[in-house]
């Protein structure tokens, strides 16, 4: 079968290099077999920008704000391989939480990040997609348009792999 790497090449996507941590907090905590991860943007670069900055309803159109919210979910993909060394330790997202910076009138913030859930049923299957919430806010860091956090099942570490761990 495929891998997520394999499948990730076949849509013609590739991890972006995780955001490098500002403050005092972790991007992903591992707790058990569930990683939780912390609020994260699409981004752009080198040099690393704010992918897809604005606000969908007035400078964004409802196409770009699903490449923002792919591209905050390739992100959080980033950082999880970074934290636990393999996408194939990833079993299923078990919820994806999007905020979508929006204006009053747009309507459509679940379709946004309705998007980024359907990239996880293509890399992992639809057995792995994750229950959803969708939240139109004012303002988000830096002018990104989505920010996405999760909390993913993961596959216990290979036996080689487990003296490394803490």
């Amino acid at each position: 079968a495929m891998g997520v790497a394999e499948r990730l090449t076949e849509l013609g996507l590739a991890l972006p290099d995780p955001i490098p941590v500002h403050g005092r907090y972790r991007p992903v905590v591992v707790h058990g077999d569930v990683a939780y991860t912390s609020g994260l943007m699409a981004v752009a670069g080198p040099p690393l920008r704010i992918d897809y900055p604005g606000r969908l309803g007035d400078d964004l159109t409802l196409d770009e704000g699903k490449q923002s919210a792919c591209g905050a979910l390739l992100q959080t993909l980033s950082h999880l391989v970074a934290e636990v060394g393999d996408l194939e330790r990833i079993e299923a997202f078990l919820q994806v939480r999007g905020y979508v910076c929006a204006t009053p009138d747009f309507d459509k913030v679940h379709h946004v990040v309705g998007a980024a859930n359907r990239l996880v049923g293509e890399l992992f299957g639809d057995g792995a997609l994750a229950s959803r919430t969708a939240v139109g806010v004012a303002t988000l860091p830096e002018r990104a348009s989505v920010v996405l956090d999760t909390v993913v099942a993961l596959r216990p570490a290979p036996q080689k792999e487990r003296g490394k761990e803490r």
